[in-house]
């Protein structure tokens, strides 16, 4: 509700103001900016801008005529394709564009936010492309202040992808809160010395909703990387990340709060430890959600999770199918943690959990440890059959959208 009463706002104020066209009236969207005034809208034909767009202190509406394919703004490697700087008191809405080729802008001796870069503002992010920008920190987007910063930034229906980064492939964010939805962080990273392939969150309030954040690659968290934080995931797939040490799906370290909901976490890759999820002395909620098919190199444990300090509760989730490599018939690589098989890391309730006695954990009331028995798991179907033991096998306090008995995992069978 918060998120959609600022949009509302910008927009009945952008309604009373100027409509500046580009190129129509003016050469540049620069030139259309300069010349704007608080509340106005920038409109942009389909077209190639080698630009490198500077907006300090202005809330506007900048959107594109065309598609996201149409209209272009290439930032030509000469800096941040596009950087808001002290948009505080109102919002920066930029619509509709492909934004590419930039470069990350220099602050006190690292590259930051080579797609867009935004310093202490409050940005709306909607219905783009960020692609093949470059910087240390942020490839594709970077939230950065250096202060606690406490208005919120949106990004929606947006790709960002193929960005590279040592921090934060595709977003990076530090002292900032952001939402992210109904958007994809494909294919970023791929520097095997850094951290957050797709997304790397320090000293933040990150929310995701209807994300894929699959493909990414760096050496710590793969597909995340979350610290010093508080997050909440929902509906989220987090998919076939890589991490050089740990975390392929997700590191989470730096007394960090994750709620994890309803949300898969699936067929990552790490060589150290925490395949799909990595913890080191923080916490996790985690309800209704799928952590399957996630693959660590030998030697180590906790395929699944590997938590090192901190406490994993899991209500309603299945923990299946995460091995060691070369050990695919050992089942007992799903749970790790610095207690050893004392599990004391865990409190586990109405779960499946592959290779576990359920008398290990506190209560371990409702775990069970079958094949879940999904539609298609090697080809990344995790929905229920209906042979499944996890149908109306989880907690009794919480009903599925068909008012049965919730069932066990991120996909509720229809009864």
């Amino acid at each position: 509700m918060f998120f959609s009463t600022l949009f509302i706002f910008a927009l009945s104020s952008i309604s009373l103001s100027d409509v500046l066209v580009v190129p129509k009236n003016y050469s540049s969207i620069q030139e259309a900016i300069n010349l704007s005034s608080n509340g106005d809208t920038v409109k942009v034909s389909p077209g190639i801008y080698y630009e490198n767009l500077i907006i300090d202190g202005k809330f506007l509406l900048i959107k594109s005529i065309g598609s996201n394919e149409e209209t272009i703004i290439d930032g030509d490697y000469q800096g941040p394709v596009i950087k808001c700087s002290n948009i505080i008191d109102g919002q920066i809405i930029i619509d509709g564009f492909t934004i590419k080729n930039g470069v990350g802008e220099n602050i006190n001796g690292s590259s930051f936010g080579g797609g867009v870069l935004s310093k202490k503002s409050k940005l709306f992010l909607k219905n783009l492309k960020i692609i093949n920008n470059s910087a240390f920190a942020g490839g594709g987007v970077c939230f950065y202040s250096t202060d606690t910063f406490t208005f919120n930034s949106i990004i929606t229906d947006v790709l960002i992808q193929n960005n590279s980064a040592s921090e934060g492939g595709g977003i990076f964010c530090v002292n900032h809160p952001i939402l992210v939805e109904n958007s994809n962080i494909l294919g970023n990273g791929m520097d095997l010395y850094g951290s957050g392939g797709g997304i790397q969150a320090l000293l933040s309030d990150i929310e995701l909703k209807n994300v894929s954040i699959n493909d990414n690659q760096t050496k710590f968290g793969g597909g995340i990387y979350i610290s010093n934080s508080i997050g909440f995931f929902e509906g989220v797939e987090i998919k076939n990340n890589y991490s050089d040490s740990k975390g392929g799906g997700l590191w989470v370290g730096g007394s960090t709060e994750l709620d994890i909901i309803k949300t898969v976490i699936s067929e990552n890759y790490s060589v150290g430890f925490g395949s799909g999820i990595f913890v080191s002395v923080s916490n996790l909620n985690i309800l209704n959600s799928n952590i399957v098919n996630n693959i660590a190199s030998s030697n180590v444990f906790g395929a699944g999770i590997y938590m090192d300090g901190g406490l994993s509760y899991i209500n309603n989730s299945i923990i299946y199918f995460n091995y060691i490599e070369n050990s695919f018939n050992n089942p007992n690589y799903n749970l790790g943690g610095y207690s050893s098989s004392n599990f004391i890391e865990y409190d586990i309730i109405y779960s499946n959990i592959e290779g576990v006695d359920s008398s290990i954990f506190h209560n371990g009331t409702g775990i069970i440890s079958e094949n879940p028995l999904f539609v298609d798991s090697g080809n990344g179907n995790y929905e229920l059959t209906e042979y499944s033991p996890c149908i109306d096998a989880g907690d009794p306090t919480i009903h599925d959208n068909d008012m049965t008995i919730s069932d066990i995992g991120a996909y509720f069978y229809n009864q």
